[in-house]
């Protein structure tokens, strides 16, 4: 037989193996130049993660606003072409002034169905996951939510023995000795 989960009865604790422990992380402080050293030198998902010296998560940077600060977008001409104004700004900015300062985020107890509206109206496609002082544990994605409701829903639901009666149970004892 198998299993009907639901997403609200799994939480993000219920998949830790499947949350990336390590995300990419810069500190609030750091440069622009040091925030693309970061995202250059690391496969990251879609945002960085800025972190104090205590590793508590004090905002985001998705890369798509990296990418708005790097190349700012000048207009659009008449041919539909693009223009790109002098081309990549280096050092303008440091993290600080371009991360989400309320960072959106989920716990180990956050379920995953309420992980998943949150995703939708966000729009976003991972959220960090943080302990009850704000230390930033891990990422957790569509993905990994996907893959751990798939491994619910397929396991196989184990049969449970209902109790028996006091007078059955005698019996049965009576019966063995």
């Amino acid at each position: 037989m198998k299993n009907r989960a639901s997403l609200n009865q799994m939480s993000v604790g219920s998949i830790w193996h499947l949350v990336t422990e390590k995300p990419t992380v810069v500190r609030p402080d750091a440069s622009l130049q040091d925030l693309l050293e970061v995202v250059a030198g690391k496969d990251c998902t879609t945002q960085v993660y800025a972190v104090n010296d205590e590793g508590k998560l004090c905002g985001t940077v998705p890369l798509e606003r990296l990418v708005a600060q790097l190349f700012p977008l000048q207009g659009i001409s008449e041919d539909w072409s693009m223009d790109m104004g002098e081309g990549p700004r280096f050092g303008v900015a440091s993290v600080q002034e371009i991360m989400d300062l309320k960072p959106r985020y989920v716990t180990r107890n956050t379920s995953l169905g309420e992980m998943a509206r949150s995703m939708m109206r966000e729009r976003v496609t991972e959220f960090p996951v943080v302990d009850d002082r704000m230390v930033l544990l891990g990422v957790v994605g569509v993905r990994s939510a996907v893959r751990g409701y798939l491994r619910m829903a397929s396991a196989p639901t184990l049969a449970v023995e209902r109790p028996r009666p006091a007078a059955a149970m005698r019996k049965m004892s009576s019966s063995l000795g």
